[in-house]
């Protein structure tokens, strides 16, 4: 596992090397990166605002406990100098020297991703183990985030009869460097937990483009896995959750409507599809 770090690290210190163009290709493999390591809302909680610019995903959201993501929403209004009521969010943010306190910050003062932001931050807030469980049935099998297959396989939660758990990363991805999360998972309240064990990815080699050698790529290489010692804990709001879920949706090419019928639930930020009552039909 140390040699696995090492390689990142190295491969981290590289990237200011070849490309500082925004969407180039070492942008994409940071990214990559992160859905391996999701940590890039902790380093924003730790100070680094700039990281607001980069998407923070469910993942980055599900592994903060609610008072973190309290301080990463409320972190958006201070990084526009928010005056806050709340003392202890006030001394929290005076330890950095970008906070400068001048005004009450409105949501007309923010853009509008940052008000999405904000809105998947509540979500996960929401999140309350104590109370009554969410009942799911029929969870077995696999979900998707979208409810056709289109190129490839996007990204699916597949879930055991025997509480084993899968995350399968999206196919269409253009550094699919982070491949599966294994683990088990349980419900408490309205919050599934997903316990990872494992995750599987693909090393990556760079070199430069054969056509225009100022391009460069990454070539797979291995595919490894690494073990944990101990779990690492992801936690999703549980939304809605409903069996044989019907809605149309538009066909543009025929400009008629298609009726579709499969199980649905929303964990975080995203509706998931059944594709498959069978856990084995996963790719």
């Amino acid at each position: 596992m140390k040699k696995v770090f090492i390689l990142l690290f190295l491969i981290s210190l590289c990237f200011p090397l070849f490309s500082e163009k925004k969407e180039s290709i070492t942008d994409y493999y940071n990214y990559s990166l992160n859905e391996l390591i999701p940590n890039t809302a902790k380093k924003i909680i730790l100070g680094n605002i700039d990281l607001f610019s980069e998407y923070i995903s469910d993942f980055d959201l599900a592994v903060l406990n609610n008072s973190d993501l309290r301080i990463l929403r409320n972190m958006i209004y201070a990084k526009h100098g928010n005056i806050f009521s709340s003392s202890d969010l006030t001394n929290y943010y005076s330890n950095f020297n970008w906070y400068k306190p001048a005004k009450k910050v409105k949501d007309s003062d923010l853009t509008e991703e940052e008000l999405k932001l904000i809105e998947r931050i509540k979500l996960f807030e929401t999140r309350d183990e104590i109370k009554k469980n969410v009942i799911l049935k029929n969870m077995e099998g696999v979900w998707q985030d979208y409810f056709i297959m289109a190129a490839g396989w996007s990204n699916r939660f597949v879930f055991y009869e025997n509480k084993n758990a899968e995350f399968i990363f999206s196919q269409m991805r253009y550094i699919p460097l982070a491949q599966e999360m294994h683990g088990t998972y349980e419900v408490k309240g309205n919050v599934l937990i997903l316990k990872i064990k494992e995750i599987i990815y693909n090393s990556y080699i760079p070199e430069y483009d054969k056509i225009n050698m100022y391009e460069l790529d990454y070539i797979p290489n291995n595919r490894n896995t690494i073990t944990f010692k101990n779990p690492i804990e992801f936690k999703f709001p549980i939304k809605n959750f409903e069996l044989n879920k019907t809605w149309k949706q538009r066909n543009y090419s025929t400009n008629e409507d298609v009726e579709f019928t499969k199980d649905y639930i929303e964990l975080g930020s995203f509706s998931y599809y059944k594709m498959s009552e069978d856990p084995n039909d996963k790719y």
